[in-house]
This record gives C-alpha cells, structure tokens and sequence, in this order.
C-alpha cells in the first residue's frame, strides 16, 4: 500500500488533477458569493463542497500515507504542513469562513 501511495502521489496526472480541483474549488468559492445562486442552488454547493473536502483529505491521507513509516519525513517540507494545515481546519466546524478563507489560499 505504501508503494502504491508513493507512486500515485509522485504521478504528475494526480498532481495536476489535484491542481484542477484547487481552481475549480476556487471557482466554486468565487460562485457561492452570489446569493442568489446560494438560495437557488444551496443544496448542491453544499454536495459539491463536501466533495472537494472529500478528495483533499483523501489526496493528503495518500501523500501522508507515501512517507510511511517515517511520517515525520512528510512535515518537513512547508507547503506539505501548509495543505495538512488547511485540510485539518476545514475538518473543524467552527473553522466557518476561515476555512474557505484558507481553502482558497492553498
């Protein structure tokens, strides 16, 4: 499992498609800003919001999962402590707008 993690994170097509998924959840981000699309289309920015947090927590458990057993090995690096950062506070309720705020800043 480990080698499977290691080769996917280092695949360039997984780091480009998570690159497309960060700007299309900038995109996302930059819509909900209309409120009238958010009262009409509340319930599906809600499914589409969750399925972006979704796909970050499984692209770092992968990433994360890519420098077993040394984990420590994986916080050495900035921008990695940098999306764990983010993807962990999106994970906290009372986060709110920080976490979008910091959504949009990876």
């Amino acid at each position: 499992m480990i080698a499977i993690c290691r080769q996917l994170s280092e695949n360039a097509t997984f780091q480009r498609t998570v690159l497309s998924i960060i700007v299309a959840n900038a995109v996302l981000i930059g819509i909900e800003t209309n409120a009238e699309w958010m009262t009409r289309y509340q319930g599906l920015f809600t499914l589409l919001n969750g399925a972006v947090q979704l796909v970050f927590i499984v692209e770092i458990a992968i990433r994360l999962m890519a420098h077993a057993p040394r984990f420590h090995t994986f916080f050495r690096d900035g921008w990695n402590v940098f999306d764990f950062a983010i993807v962990a506070l999106s994970l906290l309720p009372a986060a709110g707008s920080l976490a979008t705020i910091a959504r949009l800043a990876r």
